[in-house]
């Protein structure tokens, strides 16, 4: 999706200024990733690039876009599954989470929808706008991405732009320190793989000895540790916040789009607030990229 929308939309286009700062570094990064795989890419069973790209171009071919944004990958789940009201009065308490998903998510949808609302008077100003269809276009055949709707409302453009966006955004997160450590490098419940080819049985009871075949090696919960390290213990070429303040590198035509550069500086303010809420004993707001980044 990336990709194609710097290919088709122009530098003056409003969803191209939405986009492309917060992109600069994806193609690039997956590229790095694909070229040095044995030494940068996580533990997983896919052993090599062409393996991993068969994968994901069959994976993407079939499933609808939209089948990863929160609220739909949350819909096959009860929320009262998840909630305990002895807790306190807040859905999801037993999944947290989620609730750190849906925090992010929101924040994404409602910057994404005061700049939509800016550049476009109305539906037929985004059915109006070519380029826009065009990258569309592109991402559903060259792109080979499936399920993306007809640009012909604002609705549709605000969910296909919330929905590319806040999978860059949300990446930023594992750089914060209380995701990389202690808890995923060291609980032997947060494998990343199995280390057997033989998938067990659910229903079928595993003694210790057995469970112990099927998780991680030492050697492959190192590989993750050093995957996270990588880029929890290094600043980002470019923070999501700007070192001077929300105020300052505003993406948007200031005279054309000033409330769009407003929503900006609204929506980088909310990720201050959540880093400040997630980890009180360490804001680390410089620490969370801009773009996906090595």
């Amino acid at each position: 999706m990336v990709m194609s929308a710097l290919k088709t939309l122009p530098s003056t286009n409003i969803i191209y200024q939405l986009l492309a700062p917060q992109s600069n570094y994806v193609v690039s990064f997956d590229l790095v990733l694909m070229l040095a795989w044995s030494s940068l890419s996580p533990p997983t069973s896919i052993s090599d690039t062409g393996k991993f790209l068969a994968l994901c171009n069959a994976f993407s071919a079939k499933q609808d876009f939209f089948s990863t944004d929160p609220a739909n990958a949350l819909a096959t789940l009860n929320p009262a599954d998840f909630t305990d009201p002895a807790l306190d009065d807040k859905e999801w308490n037993l999944y947290p989470n989620v609730q750190i998903v849906q925090k992010i998510w929101t924040m994404v949808a409602t910057y994404v929808d005061a700049v939509v609302d800016t550049g476009y008077a109305n539906d037929g100003a985004v059915a109006a706008d070519k380029d826009v269809a065009n990258w569309i276009e592109f991402a559903s055949t060259t792109g080979n991405v499936a399920e993306l709707p007809k640009m012909d409302s604002k609705a549709a453009l605000k969910a296909v732009v919330s929905s590319v966006l806040y999978r860059i955004i949300f990446h930023g997160l594992g750089r914060l320190r209380n995701v990389g450590a202690p808890e995923p490098p060291f609980a032997p419940n947060y494998p990343p793989c199995l280390q057997s080819t033989t998938i067990p049985d659910p229903a079928t009871p595993l003694s210790t000895a057995e469970l112990l075949k099927c998780l991680p090696n030492t050697g492959t919960l190192g590989s993750l540790i050093s995957f996270y390290y990588i880029f929890a213990y290094n600043a980002p070429y470019v923070p999501l916040v700007p070192y001077k303040g929300a105020e300052d590198e505003l993406f948007f035509d200031k005279v054309r789009y000033p409330a769009a550069n407003q929503a900006l500086i609204d929506f980088r303010k909310g990720i201050e607030g959540f880093i400040a809420w997630f980890q009180p004993d360490w804001v680390q707001t410089g620490q969370w990229p801009r773009n996906i980044e090595l």
